[in-house]
């Protein structure tokens, strides 16, 4: 009962943004192992993890999408990985790499549609404007921005893209057909498409901040990260919900990204999602080697109701 109360709040939040189709969201399928097989393509088609070092006791930073068939993804420690996946082949992590093709794509994305947020370094989202408000034109400019990032950045790399009348709807969107899928919400559809989701397609509740100079060392910006998670798990007791996964962003300021997840049991106390926030954050802060932070995000998703 609680789940459709949050999702029907959702909707109401939607609907002040309903009158035509205004923003494009796109996300980068399978990021950082697809880049992997982009440049080396005796890994197209085969089941890869990229990973911090090649060591059995380390986890996936990202997984290929025949690695997530095996039930491989974000998070999932490699000597687990390789009993779900014997012929796994794991891949050492190249930040410069993915940041060099984040420019190169986003660069090609916006000469078609000016891109009006970077949500991180594989997604984006533009708003539509003029013709591109019709569905017909949407759904071209779409498919112009897919084979433009084939023909001129990779021919491996493919994107899921979505269009809707919210930026938030066009997040929700882009997850309903992965890979290189392309899904549209029309402001009719807004409560057929919402209701029939649970609450774990609904993005969770999270914080981001760009730090001042003077918080950017990695013990500072730890700090924010306690701070942000604690609004979040707040956030989360208020609306009665409890979270079953954690998810924590780092943006250097070397521009480098780092992203790291974790399945929790359900939970909603300080306590507890602390304790997990600061495992991964000790874990991804040491094994990347992190000094300086320019921007931290936390999230609390995979929201349920009361657990029995």
């Amino acid at each position: 009962m609680w789940g459709r109360f949050i999702i029907a709040k959702k909707v109401r939040l939607c609907l002040k943004e309903v009158f035509g189709l205004n923003w494009l969201y796109f996300d980068l399928n399978s990021y950082f192992a697809t880049i992997e097989q982009q440049v080396n393509h005796s890994l197209r088609g085969k089941p890869i993890a990229v990973v911090p070092l090649l060591s059995d006791s380390t986890c996936a930073i990202a997984a290929s999408y025949e690695a997530k068939l095996k039930g491989i993804k974000t998070g999932t420690k490699i000597y687990e990985a390789k009993k779900l996946c014997p012929e796994l082949i794991c891949v050492p992590v190249r930040h410069k790499l993915y940041v060099e093709y984040h420019t190169r794509i986003f660069a090609e994305v916006n000469k078609l549609l000016y891109i009006d947020y970077i949500c991180s370094i594989d997604e984006g989202a533009g708003r539509l404007t003029g013709k591109y408000q019709q569905e017909e034109e949407a759904i071209r400019l779409a498919q112009v921005i897919k084979l433009a990032i084939k023909q001129n950045v990779g021919d491996y790399i493919t994107c899921s893209i979505s269009i809707a009348p919210s930026k938030y709807l066009a997040k929700i969107a882009a997850e309903m057909k992965k890979p290189d899928g392309l899904s549209i919400i029309k402001p009719e559809d807004i409560p057929t498409k919402l209701f029939g989701l649970s609450l774990r397609d609904i993005p969770g509740i999270g914080h981001s901040r760009i730090l001042a100079p003077e918080i950017r060392k990695v013990n500072a910006a730890r700090d924010v990260a306690v701070e942000l998670i604690m609004k979040a798990a707040k956030r989360l007791r208020d609306k009665a919900l409890y979270s079953t996964f954690i998810n924590l962003y780092i943006r250097t300021t070397n521009r480098v990204v780092y992203k790291s997840s974790a399945k929790i049991s359900p939970a909603c106390d300080n306590a507890t999602i602390l304790k997990q926030l600061l495992i991964i954050w000790d874990r991804l802060a040491e094994q990347n080697k992190v000094n300086n932070v320019h921007q931290v995000a936390v999230s609390l998703a995979g929201l349920i109701e009361k657990p029995r």
